[in-house]
Formats: structure tokens, sequence, C-alpha cells
């Protein structure tokens, strides 16, 4: 499991030019890129192989959309090499958890299915006869 601090809202990510030709980082981004990043200690026997499938926990109540702090997550991620690219990602679950501090990462195999899933399947392949 990797422990992260809480990701900025993408909302605030990023900030329009004065000269409207364009977006940037902004310094909370940038800020919380560097801290994020000083968390990252995944050697090399730690690293997932793609496809991923990722679960994401977050300490963040209902004012907040929960998908907009995934993409910095990820894109975090790809940069110090932890993932090879987030196009790479199969499943994604995430998660409003008041338990933890800030954000947690951890990845599982994407093949890996549920006991609901396998039923699913399972059924979907049975005919019915009359």
């Amino acid at each position: 499991m990797i422990a992260l601090p809480l990701p900025p809202s993408l909302n605030n990510a990023f900030v329009n030019r004065q000269d409207g030709k364009g977006r940037y980082r902004s310094s909370a981004y940038k800020a919380w890129q560097r801290a994020a990043g000083d968390c990252l200690s995944v050697s090399a026997w730690d690293m997932p192989k793609a496809p991923y499938g990722v679960t994401i926990r977050l300490n963040i109540d209902h004012r907040s959309d929960i998908d907009n702090r995934v993409k910095p997550v990820l894109d975090l991620l790809v940069k110090h090499g932890v993932l090879t690219g987030d196009q790479w990602v199969n499943s994604l679950h995430v998660y409003r958890d008041r338990s933890i501090e800030g954000c947690t990462v951890e990845f599982f195999d994407p093949e890996c299915v549920t006991l609901g899933q396998a039923a699913n399947r399972v059924l979907s392949n049975l005919e019915i006869s009359e």
C-alpha cells in the first residue's frame, strides 16, 4: 500500500493563463506533487505489472467530487515510474474513507473477480431450457 497526502481536486490543480492561451499547474498542485513524490518508496519487486487494478481511498467528505482526485494520483504514479502508463489501468476502485489520513493506493490483479462477477459469468453461459 502507498500512503500519500490528499491530492488536490482537478478544479484547483490548473490555472488559466492570463493571456488566455492555455493552462498551467497551480502552486498547490505542484506542492502536492513534490510532497506526494517524496512519499513514494516503491522497490522494483513491489512494482505492479500491466494491466493494472488500482484501489484508491480518499479521506474526503461529500462536498468534494470523488473522481476529481483520481487523475492527479494516477499521473503521479506514472511520473515516478510506479505505473508504465495509466492507459493500462483496467480496473479502478475509488472509495471515500474517513478512517485514513490523506490517500492510499493499492494494486490488485484486474483479472481477479468478485464472487458476484464470477456468478454472473457462470449464469451468462447457462442455457435455459423449458
